[in-house]
């Protein structure tokens, strides 16, 4: 394929955007409301879908590999930020800024943003 040959949205990002959704689903889903076979049935359907759609619609898109690299790094810089922001708004049990809970939240935000700053080709240099 060549460089900015227009491929539509890439395996890659369409498998990372389900993943995404699925671990959405597996943290922020309701865990007894529902029930066991609700919440499996749930995990299991909704990512499936969006597979689906994103396979048929995706290729309907005017991505070129330029573009879902820039898609792929976005959602990695989205997720970093997201890490961050969750780890210094989450409660502590005193009511206070837990400095170790924003330390390791910056620690493991580094991955997804230099991997965001990186590129893929180059992402074995973050380790």
């Amino acid at each position: 394929m060549k460089e900015n040959s227009k491929a539509g949205l890439s395996g890659s990002n369409r498998n990372f955007i389900v993943g995404i959704v699925f671990i959405a689903l597996l943290i922020f889903g309701p865990i007894e409301l529902c029930g066991l076979f609700i919440r499996i049935a749930y995990l299991i359907a909704i990512p499936l879908l969006c597979w689906i759609i994103l396979k048929y619609f995706g290729k309907k898109w005017n991505l070129d590999n330029l573009s879902n690299d820039r898609l792929n790094r976005a959602l990695l810089a989205f997720i970093a930020g997201a890490i961050l922001i969750f780890s210094i708004m989450s409660p502590t049990p005193k009511g206070g800024l837990s400095i170790a809970k924003v330390i390791l939240g910056v620690i493991i935000a580094y991955f997804p943003f230099g991997a965001a700053i990186v590129g893929r080709e180059d992402r074995n240099r973050l380790l």
